[in-house]
């Protein structure tokens, strides 16, 4: 059977679960809310932390099975472009694994630096971070300076996303 679309009763049915006692139920439900709203934040940080309430490595899991279902081994599950990434990076940052977290919300932003729930997301994973948010600000910086040395001089869409990213580590200046 297929899972609904509806938002409303893919949440019903994690309530369900959760009323049940299945835990494998109420996981199929949060992958199945992920999958049909990859944009539902709330749905992701429940899912996450979910994972880390069930113990023995369900999250570590979790991250595993979201980088063998990535085309090109981009890693982000089945949700491609940014919303695969996002997840990713909001999976490894609760995993604790920051320089991988950094990496693919780097590619979230670049792949889509207007997409709000990614800007959401960085803003959350590094509100904590600041030596992280200042790493990508070199990075950003970085790439900015080489992309404007190119023929093209530089995408406006990642110029825009490097410059919130150096925003964002209190350099506006440098924005």
């Amino acid at each position: 059977a297929s899972a609904p679309a509806d938002a409303v009763a893919l949440y019903a049915l994690v309530d369900l679960a959760r009323e049940r006692g299945d835990g494998r139920a109420e996981e199929t439900a949060w992958r199945a809310l992920i999958a049909a709203r990859p944009n539902e934040l709330p749905a992701a940080r429940a899912f996450i932390a979910f994972l880390e309430r069930n113990g023995d490595g369900a999250l570590a899991k979790e991250i595993d099975r979201l980088e063998e279902t990535a085309p090109d081994g981009a890693g982000g599950g089945s949700a491609a472009g940014a919303p695969g990434l996002r997840l990713r990076a909001m999976f490894l940052a609760a995993a604790g694994r920051w320089d991988e977290a950094a990496a693919a919300l780097y590619d979230a932003l670049r792949t889509d630096p207007t997409d709000p729930w990614t800007v959401e997301a960085a803003m959350e994973i590094l509100a904590d971070r600041p030596l992280m948010m200042s790493a990508l600000a070199d990075l950003a910086r970085a790439e900015a300076e080489r992309d404007a040395a190119g023929p093209a001089g530089g995408d406006a869409g990642l110029l825009v996303s490097q410059a919130r990213l150096i925003w964002w580590a209190g350099r506006g200046g440098e924005a």
